[in-house]
């Protein structure tokens, strides 16, 4: 804060106040003057006076759009994984391997005879007679 001493003129919360309006002011005496804005109208009234003063300044000078900030704070507070990437090798490997699990199956069952032989065979223990029976398909002999 500019001290008493280079402005004679002025008192203390009148150069607060055109500080504060200026935007010179630290945070801790920036927020002290909002307060004293807020309980002392006197000095609320000091503060208007000042806006009024430098309000002219502001002539010379184009309103500067603000930021939008928004998404770049909720990219940093909520802040997303990144998509892992897709890998295919595996994905094709396991296909590789069940086509060809797939094609071995459908070679062993071509190999192995459709239509079982079931036998039956009927003999005695003293007698050299035997009587044996087989079906295949439909047929028995």
């Amino acid at each position: 804060m500019t001290s008493t001493s280079e402005h004679d003129d002025m008192t203390d919360r009148d150069l607060l106040a055109a500080e504060y309006v200026l935007g010179t002011l630290e945070l801790a005496e920036r927020t002290a003057a909002e307060t004293m804005i807020k309980r002392d109208p006197g000095f609320a009234d000091l503060v208007r006076a000042w806006e009024n003063r430098l309000a002219d300044l502001n002539e010379d000078y184009e309103a500067a759009p603000a930021p939008n900030l928004m998404p770049q704070i909720e990219a940093r507070l909520f802040a997303q994984q990144p998509k892992p990437r897709r890998r295919w090798l595996p994905a094709l490997l396991s296909f590789g391997a069940t086509t060809a699990a797939a094609i071995a199956v459908i070679v062993f069952l071509a190999m192995t005879p459709a239509k079982p032989t079931l036998t039956a065979e009927l003999s005695a223990d003293a007698s050299p007679l035997r009587y044996t029976a087989a079906l295949t398909g439909n047929e028995l002999t």
